[in-house]
């Protein structure tokens, strides 16, 4: 049975499901290319925002010999809606999937690269898929398989909603595995 996905319905602590290893690789080399492209053109190394992230997120873990990384998450103190994280060049992290919309309309806002895992399906709400087929340009790095964030087999799929990150539109990834029962290997966040 799935148990991913109840978890994701739910508005209260439960609102965040930790992103393991597995779903943070597939990005890396997206941002080390958008790396590359920032140095050459401003002459410096590009700062990564982590909003929705602890000090052992797998984001931050993977992200910190890559390049300068900002993080914060509420539970700290550091609210995405209200909390000012100073400079920053492009955002990656996993958004509270109850504020999914909200997140996707400040990073817009801000004309900056962006990558948020999400599950796919929240395209199809009404007021996500309108607000990208009124705001073109959407970026979806997506994958073969269901990941589990919790051990148990997910029933939905999990991908990377971006702007101004992927080299075209619509990219599929091949995973080794989906993360469930015998090669779970939960985020480092949850600890």
């Amino acid at each position: 049975m799935a148990h991913s996905i109840s978890k994701a319905f739910r508005t209260s602590k439960s609102d965040e499901l930790y992103t393991p290893s597995i779903l943070v690789q597939p990005i890396i080399k997206y941002v080390s290319n958008f790396k590359n492209s920032f140095i050459s053109k401003h002459g410096r190394q590009p700062i990564i925002l982590c909003p929705f992230d602890t000090e052992s997120s797998e984001f931050i873990l993977a992200f910190k010999n890559l390049t300068t990384v900002k993080h914060g998450h509420i539970s700290t103190g550091q609210d995405f809606f209200t909390h000012d994280y100073g400079d920053w060049d492009i955002c990656v992290s996993n958004p509270p999937f109850s504020r999914k919309l909200d997140v996707f309309k400040k990073l817009d806002k801000t004309g900056k690269p962006w990558a948020m895992i999400t599950n796919l399906m929240c395209i199809n709400y009404e007021e996500i898929g309108r607000y990208f087929a009124n705001n073109p340009g959407l970026q979806i790095l997506s994958f073969d398989r269901r990941i589990s964030f919790d051990g148990n087999p997910s029933s939905f799929m999990s991908g990377y909603f971006c702007r101004n990150l992927l080299p075209k539109n619509l990219i599929f990834e091949k995973l080794e595995n989906n993360n469930a029962k015998q090669y779970f290997i939960g985020s480092k966040m949850i600890a």
